[in-house]
């Protein structure tokens, strides 16, 4: 066999995957059921906290979040109140998610009106191992049609839209590439 015509199937996939990635991906065509519109200061998501796993680092909460919005959510941020065994405050978590930044099989765009999904945060333990009770709360949430909610306490909105505008530099980028010099170019570019 000519080892330079045998192409092995996982860069075969690589490649496709990136291809898909660079033209835009597949668009899920799949919505949940709208809900109805709420008050225009409601919060446009709904937290529950579905199961809890203590562990040696800490506690392990399982939440379903539920977009109660009319609008597609394309980045939160949940904020993690962390309170000691007597109820004081002792620290923030800031949790970040920013959807549509990958493409791929189950890897959602943005999250549609009534649509609910599950996750897990940890909180860390105390200094005498006991686990922190957390509050949790949305800060800000920044819609696909690029409206927001949220007061934004931890400032959280201006590194958010760095990061959508800087991968979709980066994807015009590798597209350009990919027209001009091909696949392989991207792939070496990509290697690098």
């Amino acid at each position: 066999m000519n080892p330079r015509a045998y192409t092995p199937l996982p860069l075969i996939v690589l490649i496709g995957f990136l291809v898909l990635y660079l033209l835009g991906g597949p668009q899920s065509g799949a919505q949940a059921p709208s809900s109805e519109t709420p008050p225009p200061t409601a919060q446009p998501i709904a937290i529950e906290q579905i199961g809890v796993i203590f562990s040696e680092s800490g506690k392990n909460i399982r939440l379903s979040f539920t977009n109660t919005s009319t609008k597609d959510i394309k980045a939160l941020v949940l904020l993690a109140d962390l309170k000691d065994q007597q109820g004081k405050s002792c620290l923030t978590q800031i949790h970040t998610a920013i959807l549509g930044l990958r493409d791929g099989p189950g890897i959602p765009r943005r999250r549609f009106p009534g649509e609910t999904w599950e996750t897990r945060l940890t909180t860390p333990l105390d200094v005498d191992g006991n686990p922190y009770n957390a509050t949790l709360s949305i800060d800000y949430v920044l819609f696909d049609d690029g409206s927001h909610w949220g007061p934004d306490s931890e400032h959280q909105s201006a590194e958010i839209r760095g990061v959508i505008t800087a991968t979709k530099m980066e994807r015009s980028r590798l597209r350009r590439k990919l027209r001009k010099e091909g696949i392989k170019a991207v792939v070496t570019d990509l290697e690098q």
